[in-house]
């Protein structure tokens, strides 16, 4: 989405997509699927390496990135802007030795040292997890 140059112009605060020469929506990601009850809206991208977008297409938001039928990561969004990234994947280890399986990066670029899920956190992944695991059956 933003971090892919999909929108017109994040700066100026215009989250609209750019157009191709088609007319049609110039986005790395498609929704599949919304949860009502918890908001979280859940995505998968068309190519490439599986990344949760830096930017939203929604002012506040929560977006859950599916690969092969699991949920990867959850991004959550404060006026269009990802605050904070759940990494359910790979482990991190932080520059002091600590180790996290799920941990949280609380930076866009993920140069800073991670931190274990809040409950809020773990709330929603626990959510993730079940609408995706009930919407591919």
């Amino acid at each position: 989405m933003g971090s892919r140059g999909a929108f017109v112009s994040v700066e100026n605060g215009d989250f609209t997509f750019k157009k191709d020469s088609n007319g049609n929506d110039l986005m790395n990601y498609y929704s599949f699927h919304e949860d009502k009850r918890s908001g979280i809206k859940f995505l998968m991208q068309k190519s490439g390496s599986v990344k949760v977008p830096d930017y939203s297409h929604s002012p506040d938001t929560v977006y859950a990135i599916v690969q092969d039928g699991v949920v990867k990561t959850i991004g959550v969004y404060r006026n269009h802007i990802k605050v904070s990234s759940i990494d359910l994947w790979h482990p991190h280890t932080n520059k002091d030795g600590t180790s996290f399986k799920e941990h949280v990066h609380t930076d866009l670029h993920h140069s800073k040292d991670v931190r274990a899920l809040s409950k809020y956190e773990e709330l929603l992944v626990k959510r993730a997890n079940i609408v995706i695991e009930r919407y591919l059956k």
